[in-house]
């Protein structure tokens, strides 16, 4: 059992690729509200960004339809609402479609690029994460940035670099970890893998910092939760 987990090549010989899989869809799933536990965004694709790592394209592609199916048909429920039979099964199949363009994307950059190979995976996911948001079939539920909306120190550096730049962070940070959790179960820590860690740390020092410095307003009234202050020019009314 030991020599088992010990190896991180057994991950892609054995079924253990199906519960990683369906562990990333809880995760998404507890992740966003509801319940909304938003900490554990930084650790929901851990073992999907695993299955990717150490197996073949084939079996990425496998576990990004498992996890990919069991988020979304739990998480787009509510679209069941509008009546229509095709609703929720159309856009589940739509957001199914777009997670694999992730995973493919994510696992050809990731053993393609040698040099800050964590980096590849929340690059190729971001990319996905915004092709969703445009054209008029736009449809950007699941992004995991909004899964910070309550943390009021974090998300203030969304006034610079938007939702993607805490989306980055969340996924640089899952793959940091995969990384890590590889090294542990080869009982060998690479240097790489180190940095990367390092620096995914700063990152977020510096991005609680920025919220802390940042004046806030707290809308306790509505039971809101605190925003930066920013004034608009669209909110000026000329006469």
């Amino acid at each position: 059992m030991h020599s088992f987990i010990d190896n991180s090549r057994n991950i892609q010989s054995s079924i253990l690729w199906i519960p990683l899989s369906l562990s990333s869809a809880l995760l998404l799933n507890l992740s966003f509200p509801c319940p909304g536990v938003s900490v554990l965004a930084w650790i929901t694709l851990v073992p999907l960004y695993i299955v990717l790592m150490t197996g073949p394209l084939k079996r990425a592609i496998l576990g990004g339809i498992i996890t990919g199916l069991f988020f979304n048909i739990i998480y787009l429920f509510w679209v069941k609402e509008y009546k229509h039979p095709a609703s929720l099964p159309g856009v589940v199949v739509g957001e199914v479609a777009y997670f694999l363009f992730a995973v493919i994307l994510s696992w050809f950059l990731y053993h393609q690029v040698h040099f800050l190979r964590e980096l590849a995976l929340p690059l190729g996911w971001l990319t996905i994460d915004y092709c969703k948001t445009i054209g008029y079939l736009a449809f950007p539920w699941g992004i995991l940035g909004y899964t910070q909306y309550s943390n009021v120190l974090m998300i203030q550096s969304a006034s610079i670099f938007g939702i993607w730049g805490i989306s980055f962070l969340i996924y640089y940070c899952n793959a940091t970890v995969a990384a890590l959790t590889l090294n542990l179960l080869k009982k060998r820590v690479e240097t790489r893998s180190t940095v990367n860690a390092a620096v995914v740390c700063v990152l977020i020092l510096l991005s609680i910092f920025f919220g802390f410095i940042t004046p806030v307003t707290n809308l306790a009234a509505n039971g809101s939760p605190p925003f930066r202050k920013e004034q608009s020019s669209a909110d000026t009314v000329v006469a």
